[in-house]
Formats: C-alpha cells, sequence, structure tokens
C-alpha cells in the first residue's frame, strides 16, 4: 500500500511539473534607443492596460503609437490619446495573438511578436520587454541564431542548447528588471520565426530537453559558426577550464563556408599595431592565447581579434610587399558547438542527441522537469 501511495504521489508531482510553463522577459530592441514604436495587432487581439485605466482593445490591422513623454507614456490610437504615467501593458488575449512593432526612425521591419509587453519609459526613452513562453521564445531563437534553410534535426540541436542557455542565464539581467537581451550578449531573438515552420517544430519536439554535466548542472551551451577543423578549451579563451567544454578534431565543417578566411591590411598598420598591443614574453603571464611575432614578442589574440575585427584567432601572417595577410580558419571563439559542422553532421544522418555528445563531452540530455529527480 505504501508503494502504491508513492507511487500515486509521484505521478502527481510529475503531472504538475510538466504542466508548469516558464515564463521569459526578454527586453527587445536592447541595443537601441528607443523613443516611439507603432503596434499592429496581426492576429486576434491584444488589450492596452495604462496604469488603472480601462483597457483599450486592438483587433487585427488596428495600430496604436506609443511615445515617451516627460511625464511617461503617450499612445495614440484611432484620433485619441491615451496617458500612462507608469506602465503600459500589452496583453495578448488569445493565445496566438501576435503584432508588429515598429521602432520609428528604423527601417520597416517584418518581426512578429507573441505574449504580452510591458513598456515603460525613462529620461525620454521606452524599455519594452516581451514576457512569452520558454517555447516559445526557444523558436525565435533557432531562426535568428541558425537561419532558415536548415534539416528538422539540425534545429533540435539548436533547440536543445538554446533552451538550455536560456535556463542557465535567466537572472542575466535580473538586476535591470527582466531576464535576457535580444542580442548576441546573450541570444538573438527577433520574434518568431517568419521563414521556416521548423524552428517551432523543434523547440516542441524537443520540449523540455537540456543538457546537463555528470552533476547534473546545467551547461554552458556556447557555441559559435565554424572552428575550422578543431574547438579548443574553454581556458583557450576565458580563464576557467571546464570539463565539458574540451577540444575536439571537427572534420564537419572543414568544407563549409566559414571554414577559412583571408585578410590583407597595410603593413605599416600591422607593425604599428604589433609595436603598441605586443608585451614581453617574461611578463605575459595571464595571457592565454597569443601569437609569437618573433623570439621575444607576444601579441594577445583576444583584443587583436576585436581590434582588427577577424573572424576568429587561428591564422597564419604572410608579409606579401607592403601587404600583409592574415590566413585563418573558422568563425567565432571556438568553444562548445560548431554549428557548421553540426549543420553537416545533420545533413549526414546523425541524430540530434548525437551531435551534441560529439561537441560537448561527459554530458546527459534530460528533461528539465525531471532534475530533481536526477540531482535526488
Amino acid at each position: 500500500m505504501a508503494r502504491i501511495l508513492l507511487s500515486i504521489l509521484l505521478i502527481v508531482k510529475l503531472t504538475s511539473l510538466l504542466s508548469q510553463d516558464i515564463p521569459v522577459t526578454v527586453r527587445l530592441f536592447s541595443q537601441q534607443k528607443v523613443s516611439r514604436v507603432t503596434l499592429t495587432v496581426q492576429h486576434e487581439s491584444l488589450d492596452l492596460v495604462c496604469d488603472s485605466l480601462p483597457a483599450v482593445t486592438l483587433l487585427p490591422g488596428d495600430a496604436a503609437e506609443v511615445n515617451a513623454t516627460p511625464q511617461g507614456i503617450s499612445i495614440w490610437h484611432k484620433g485619441k490619446s491615451l496617458k500612462c504615467r507608469r506602465q503600459l501593458l500589452v496583453v495578448a488575449r488569445r493565445e496566438h495573438s501576435t503584432y508588429k512593432i515598429q521602432v520609428y526612425g528604423n527601417k520597416p521591419t517584418q518581426r512578429l511578436y507573441e505574449g504580452d509587453l510591458e513598456i515603460t519609459a525613462s529620461e525620454g526613452l521606452l524599455r519594452l520587454v516581451n514576457v512569452l513562453n520558454l517555447e516559445r521564445y526557444v523558436g525565435g531563437v533557432i531562426e535568428a541564431e541558425a537561419g532558415s534553410e536548415h534539416t528538422l534535426e539540425y534545429y533540435k540541436v539548436q533547440a536543445v542548447i538554446s533552451r538550455t542557455y536560456a535556463l542557465n542565464n535567466l537572472r542575466r539581467h535580473a538586476t535591470e528588471g527582466h531576464s535576457l537581451c535580444d542580442g548576441t550578449h546573450c541570444q538573438v531573438y527577433h520574434g518568431m520565426p517568419r521563414h521556416t515552420d521548423l524552428a517551432e517544430a523543434a523547440a516542441w519536439m524537443t520540449r523540455d530537453v537540456v543538457v546537463v554535466d555528470p552533476s547534473i548542472r546545467l551547461i554552458s551551451a556556447v557555441f559559435h559558426s565554424n572552428c575550422g577543423g578543431q574547438t579548443v578549451n574553454a581556458e583557450a579563451v576565458w580563464s576557467k577550464p571546464e570539463g565539458y567544454l574540451v577540444s575536439c578534431t571537427d572534420s564537419f565543417c572543414v568544407a563549409m563556408p566559414n571554414a577559412r578566411w583571408e585578410k590583407c591590411i597595410p603593413k605599416t598598420y600591422w607593425e604599428d599595431y604589433l609595436d603598441t598591443h605586443t608585451t614581453l614574453c617574461t611578463d605575459s603571464a595571464g595571457i592565454r592565447q597569443m601569437m609569437r611575432i618573433d623570439s621575444v614578442r607576444a601579441v594577445p589574440l583576444v583584443p587583436l581579434r576585436q581590434d582588427l575585427k577577424l573572424k576568429s584567432t587561428a591564422f597564419e601572417v604572410r608579409v606579401e610587399g607592403e601587404q600583409v595577410k592574415l590566413m585563418g580558419r573558422g568563425f567565432g571563439h571556438g568553444v562548445g558547438l560548431c554549428q557548421e559542422g553540426a549543420i553537416n553532421m545533420a545533413r549526414q544522418g546523425y541524430r540530434y542527441n548525437e551531435i551534441i555528445h560529439h561537441y560537448y563531452k561527459d554530458v546527459h540530455l534530460v528533461p528539465r522537469t525531471m532534475l530533481w529527480f536526477f540531482e535526488e
């Protein structure tokens, strides 16, 4: 009887956990200064809730202009003005209510969003935070980070690592009042997928699956475009080593578009850069990644890549007359999953779990709702 009761309690707990959706709060247009936007309803309807005033309903095709003012927020809709002193809430009345956000001064955009929207104003600027379900967010990230012309199996890979990354960084912007931003600082998110249905399908087909290390902790699921044939250890780029972020040979990416690159720069510029940025090898403690210039000098590669806008830090140098040619491989920091390698593996028939295990060592794929079980 005790075993039956325990089984029933376990089923009840599992059912309640499985039914829980995690809301994600994402700062939109986080890299821009936004003072005016236009909201246009695409499907279903929205409610505009301004302070304690009665809600204003927007139907498909309706638009509202939202402006930051010295007193707060002003809304212009169908010839009428509405003032908010604290916050404007845009509430989706149906599960699939969608709307377009056009930022004043930007080129016309076709980005579509779903879920709720919290808008506040400060010092003449608007702050927009999208509140939506985790899996909807993951679907949008997949297309923004990976593009729209890949296989379903690759999108499953991107879904799992994007979900893991999001859950592992939900408090990254906690002090600012939201979970994540929509730029490369977190993960690129441009709203709903617009060019392929496979992105959302992959999110739901891998629903809740995350990657954990041997201690059942969410991994730092970092990825890059192309490793050039060899990924690198985490400590080659960052200061801390990580057991699952270790170098591996990757033959799958070497024939892909970003495997090789070249860049020519004036020889005088190159020499001036070395003169101002090289350090004596005896004083180079703490420089994890460096390039030998001659027998006594070295230059830190991570800043060099940023300064010269290089695709990677893996390159050779060749002097050709008054030019210096940099011949490199890969695109990105080279740690973790190589996207172009994973894309090719998926084309060759590898399953998404096999691809993930190729790039992250000694990890497990588990439902996030079962983490408590494995930990216990």
